[in-house]
């Protein structure tokens, strides 16, 4: 294997000095990556021009204490990564794409580079891990391509960020991190609701209007419905050899639609609802088009005998601008495209996937520019090639359906979300999918979606809503508290499974100025669970001194940054610690009805004699206060308070309900 090292080069329009390397496919030498990581610069690894497939033994260094986290695929159709914890390189899953580790000296992320008609996962290796790579025909077969990026760091946090935005060079600047997207319109900050869960049931005209109007009889407006798969007309593929239903139009099904699509967007917006949005696969369908419908697109055929999308970006482009030009008519506000990995399944001998891939994408993407306000939903995307082309959608899936078959399936699905929004949220807002308020261990999902920072859809069927747990999550007027940042990790729970081992599972989050942290009991079987939280969890968290507030056990009390608050949790069980910093003898808590108690909270201003906090709602406010109270207003009106002298604990506006109208609380003190 002829090895060719370019150290320290400020080399392809990356701005910091990175390790460029380049192999080639003769057998024979293994490479050692960890000789050049101990540098700390990136390590960029190219492959020669090749096609077909290439397997490079790279040898990795397991030093002291050791442990991994790697991502992959189940199978070549699963649309959705998995996290695998290793004690070991041996334990390395087939076909992983990302890979974390954890020893002594640091963290290292091992990211691959599928894009470029090319496809490249890590294996498992007696002596390290092997890159393996396959590369189709294409003109990109004759040009070096860049297949993995490696990175060394102290914080897990900041190398996993530093890691994908090199990879989104590398890989043409396609992608772009979640920073640099447009923000999603207001209406996404509300709840919304999705068909998707409607016990079995096909999306009909009678099943979305009767699980709506239950929603809002108990007190709760949406912002947003979407419309599943399901309500369009499909009809057999005389040309596949399975005689599969395909899209054979735009319009929806005259069954279960009789006045057409337009007359169930018509009636939720007589009931308030004013944003829909409609969920299809990136074929069109799950069986590609019809014969009648591709004929006019031009599309091709597979070896199946279904007609694809992707060949040609023109063709594409047409279709989708047709599409979303009728689903504007009818009066759709946005799509949501899924099923995304199974694009690869229409492809043929000679298709270049990563073309068809970015065809797909682009006309998908101008498309939805151009008929709608916001960019289109990527809905199931962590899947090879699809990685590293998301230009300007906001949101992805995380995770696999919620599995409410049983309890554990719910305990992984929390976990894989979780564990694949460590790096997701780089590229997009993780979407943990819709739940219902009324299932198994719904206290931990709503946990997991009231800190998620992403967005709120729940699918309940009529008469089946927790209207005890929405309310510590929604507004009557369905805006959600939502946190400033996507649900992330605790360093100390990335490598461990929490699942089959004994260990509380931690994730952060921030509100303003508050640090928050989930506690979950993910653990199979009856097992009670013991652990500890502090500060130190919250990544940039800095303070002296700061005032826990537990949902589950009330206020805590005072700790330093790096006190430890011990903490136990029973089966199914979770909790949410709020640290709020301690200024001038103050620390604002918050709303303690809320989950996300700093939530309501917009601003927090303290003065030498008053402090002043400004609410978008009215109700019982916690601060923790060490200065003698004089008098409390709000909106310039006296409101009555309560002060444990004890604790320092000030209730403010003790008020039995919640009044949704803009409140500035003024303190003031003798």
């Amino acid at each position: 294997m002829a090895i060719q090292t370019v150290t320290k080069l400020r080399d392809q329009g990356v701005t910091e000095a990175c390790h460029f390397i380049t192999l080639n496919g003769a057998a024979g030498k293994t490479f050692s990556l960890t000789e050049v990581l101990r540098h700390g610069a990136p390590v960029i690894v190219g492959l020669d021009p090749y096609v077909g497939e290439q397997c490079l033994p790279l040898a990795v260094e397991q030093a002291g204490t050791w442990r991994g986290l790697c991502y992959h695929s189940r199978s070549s159709s699963q649309p959705y990564c998995t996290p695998r914890y290793l004690n070991s390189l041996d334990g390395i899953a087939a076909d992983t794409f990302l890979l974390l580790t954890h020893d002594d000296s640091g963290y290292t992320s091992y990211l691959c580079l599928s894009h470029a008609d090319q496809t490249v996962s890590l294996n498992a290796n007696r002596d390290g891990i092997i890159l393996r790579a396959q590369s189709g025909a294409s003109r990109r077969a004759s040009q070096r391509r860049w297949a993995l990026v490696c990175q060394r760091g102290n914080d897990i946090h900041s190398t996993l960020r530093r890691t994908i935005r090199l990879a989104l060079h590398l890989t043409g600047n396609l992608g772009r991190l979640c920073c640099h997207k447009p923000h999603l319109p207001d209406w996404f900050n509300r709840l919304g609701w999705t068909s998707r869960l409607l016990c079995g049931q096909q999306p009909s005209f009678d099943a979305i209007l009767n699980a709506v109007r239950s929603i809002q009889d108990q007190g709760f407006h949406l912002g947003y419905v979407i419309i599943e798969e399901g309500w369009q007309r499909l009809a057999i593929n005389p040309k596949d050899r399975m005689l599969r239903p395909c899209l054979a139009g735009f319009d929806a099904d005259e069954k279960r639609f009789s006045n057409g699509l337009r007359s169930v967007i018509d009636a939720l917006r007589d009931v308030g609802i004013d944003q829909v949005g409609i969920w299809h696969t990136i074929m069109g369908a799950r069986n590609g088009l019809h014969p009648d419908m591709a004929r006019k697109y031009n599309l091709p055929i597979d070896e199946s005998g279904r007609f694809f999308l992707g060949s040609d970006l023109g063709n594409t482009f047409e279709f989708f601008s047709d599409y979303y030009a009728y689903l504007r008519q009818q009066g759709v506000s946005f799509v949501e495209v899924g099923d995304q990995l199974s694009a690869t399944t229409f492809c043929r001998d000679g298709v270049d996937v990563s073309t068809l891939y970015k065809n797909i994408q682009i006309a998908m993407q101008g498309a939805a520019s151009t008929h709608f306000t916001t960019s289109y939903l990527n809905s199931d995307c962590l899947g090879g090639q699809n990685l590293f082309y998301w230009p300007n959608s906001t949101v992805a899936r995380a995770a696999e359906d919620i599995d409410y078959a049983n309890t554990i399936g719910i305990q992984r699905s929390i976990r894989n979300n979780l564990a694949n929004s460590l790096w997701l949220q780089q590229l997009m807002l993780p979407d943990n999918d819709a739940w219902q308020t009324d299932g198994d261990a719904n206290e931990m999902l709503a946990t997991l979606h009231a800190l998620s920072g992403s967005l709120m859809r729940i699918g309940d069927a009529p008469h089946h809503t927790n209207t005890a747990l929405l309310r510590k999550i929604a507004l009557p007027s369905g805006r959600v508290m939502k946190a400033d940042k996507p649900l992330t990790l605790c360093r100390d729970c990335i490598f461990a499974n929490p699942v089959e081992e004994k260990q509380v599972l931690k994730a952060f989050t921030t509100k303003g100025n508050a640090g928050i942290v989930a506690t979950f009991n993910l653990c199979s079987g009856q097992r009670t669970v013991h652990g500890n939280v502090s500060a130190n969890d919250i990544d940039m968290m800095i303070a002296e001194r700061l005032a826990v507030f537990s949902h589950r056990h009330g206020f805590i009390g005072v700790v330093t940054h790096d006190d430890i608050v011990p903490i136990t949790l029973k089966p199914k069980e979770s909790d949410i610690f709020t640290f709020s910093p301690i200024t001038s003898g103050i620390g604002v808590i918050g709303c303690h009805a809320f989950f996300l108690s700093p939530g309501p909270i917009t601003e927090i201003v303290i003065e030498q004699e008053s402090v002043h906090i400004s609410s978008l709602i009215a109700a019982p406010l916690l601060v923790y206060c060490e200065r003698q109270v004089l008098e409390i207003r709000r909106n310039d009106e006296v409101v009555p308070w309560e002060y444990d002298s004890r604790r320092c604990l000030l209730s403010l506006d003790t008020r039995p309900h919640i009044e949704e109208s803009p409140s500035i609380y003024s303190i003031s003190f003798e």
